[in-house]
């Protein structure tokens, strides 16, 4: 599926705008075409919510006079002077969800409290392997509800983490159908199928479907194309966009400084419920991989979003190698946040920057809201996506290697580890130590030294009584390494028979 192709269900019978525009009482979308990555990046800072690219265009959302202020507005139309050609595809962007709205429910798509409702029968129906958590409070009093899916109290303990998380952006209403049918998946296929049932036992899986329910609920009931959060600002503006407002690198390229404006970055980073909600709890899970879900333009995009620049090699391949995988999955195009402009204080560069995460945004279809008849099909290949990841993605970023040896030998087995200096070339270490189970249960350790010449491979000898082993070393932060960080080796079988 390419992402370039013709927008689906909206009249394409495009309008060829003057030079200056005027400002419009509803919010539009716009489709502009460029000559310079300059014109971008002025667009990006102007506030305009830049949605979609192809081959030198652009679609931009322009808000309606009543949302922006004048000097808000002024800004975002004398960068769109810069553009010669513009064309207009929705003359009211708010039109799109009238149906919905107009019907008694949103038909397929959940309402804050439906999506709330659906966590806690859940936790109710299944408590053995899932339970609701509030990890924060909004401006407007709305808990941010999660539900945790995998082993529950004491046997959470030591498994792999992964985050998956709808709406940051109110009007995305397709990004919070996503995560709801992964989380359903998980606890209904847990009794019928083995490979969930796998993943459910081994892994803890952090569904967060509505970040901002604030906004998602203004977006649901009100007649406003709605982005941000609902804080109310000291010139009665109101606002916040939560993926502009992360603390890593926040305050630069492609976030506003108006308040009014639907990109503005907040008044300082992690200024907002939302935000650092996300930040308190990817802190104390560590997390080794997710994914936000937003809408649209169907890209699977890695970091960075800030800066065109690169992740250093090998990483960047890492990113890219899952990214395409998941492409292929769900029909989408994979690529770097920034390959088009830059955009600060995103939630990406936080997850990857500070935590360490292998951290994904996926936008999800061609429209902010796609029909009812459409979301079947988004939700199941990207929950396909969202599996691939909780199966593959427990230790994207190795810190050794180690191959486990064939046979034990009544006076033990030797082993041999290595560093990964490509992926963490800071970790200078003297020794590692083998954390070994025995057949009684006690836990003993061994130092093993660095081999002769070399500065990354040590070896030693573990007792025929080891049954299961890890690594461990002080890394040049001063933290204790867990290697591998979610499981332990299985020792040999003595030499010529099993154990």
């Amino acid at each position: 599926m390419n992402h370039l192709r013709p927008l689906l269900g909206w009249s394409l019978s495009l309008l060829l705008l003057a030079p200056a525009l005027d400002a419009s009482p509803a919010a539009q979308l716009l489709r502009v075409y460029y000559n310079s990555k300059a014109d971008v990046r002025a667009l990006a800072n102007s506030g305009a919510d830049i949605v979609r690219h192809g081959d030198k265009w652009l679609e931009v959302v322009v808000p309606s006079d009543d949302e922006v202020s004048t000097q808000a507005a002024a800004e975002i139309q004398r960068v769109l002077a810069r553009f010669d050609k513009r064309e207009v595809l929705v003359k009211d962007l708010d039109t799109l969800l009238d149906p919905f709205r107009a019907a008694p429910d949103l038909g397929v798509y959940h309402t804050v409290k439906e999506a709330h409702d659906e966590l806690a029968e859940y936790a109710a129906k299944y408590p053995e392997i899932c339970r609701t958590e509030s990890i924060g409070k909004t401006f407007e009093g709305r808990d941010i509800e999660a539900l945790i899916v995998g082993p529950q109290g004491a046997k959470a303990a030591g498994k792999p983490r992964f985050l998956f998380c709808g709406a940051h952006h109110s009007r995305e209403w397709i990004s919070i159908e996503v995560p709801l049918a992964l989380a359903k998946k998980l606890v209904t296929g847990y009794a019928t199928d083995p490979a969930v049932k796998a993943l459910v036992d081994s892994r803890v899986t952090w569904i967060v479907p509505i970040l901002n329910p604030d906004g998602v609920t203004h977006s649901q009931t009100q007649y406003k194309m709605w982005r941000k959060n609902r804080r109310k600002h000291a010139n009665n503006s109101f606002g916040v966009d939560p993926n502009r407002n992360y603390g890593y690198k926040w305050g630069g390229a492609g976030a506003s400084t108006w308040p009014d404006s639907d990109t503005y970055r907040g008044a300082s980073g992690f200024s907002e419920a939302e935000t650092s909600a996300i930040r308190d709890l990817a802190r104390r899970e560590k997390f080794a991989a997710d994914i936000s879900f937003h809408s649209y333009s169907e890209l699977v995009m890695w970091p960075w979003s800030y800066s065109e620049e690169h992740i250093a090699a090998p990483r960047e391949a890492i990113f890219k190698k899952y990214a395409q995988a998941m492409a292929e999955l769900n029909g989408y195009t994979a690529e770097k946040s920034s390959d088009l402009y830059p955009s600060s204080g995103d939630y990406d560069d936080f997850m990857y920057g500070e935590t360490g995460a292998l951290s994904f945004t996926i936008e999800l279809g061609q429209t902010f809201v796609p029909s009812e008849s459409e979301v079947p099909e988004i939700t199941e290949k990207n929950v396909a996506a969202c599996m691939f990841m909780l199966k593959n993605c427990e230790d994207p970023f190795p810190r050794m290697a180690h191959n486990p040896p064939a046979a034990s030998e009544p006076s033990g087995f030797p082993v041999e580890v290595s560093l990964n200096r490509e992926l963490w070339p800071d970790e200078n270490v003297s020794s590692v130590s083998a954390v070994y189970t025995t057949t009684d249960g006690a836990i003993q350790s061994t130092d093993l030294p660095a081999v002769a010449g070399q500065t990354t491979i040590f070896s030693g000898n573990l007792p025929a009584a080891a049954r299961t082993y890890h690594f461990e070393y002080t890394s040049a932060k001063g933290e204790t390494v867990r290697w591998p960080p979610y499981r332990d080796f299985e020792a040999p079988p003595a030499s010529g028979k099993g154990r």
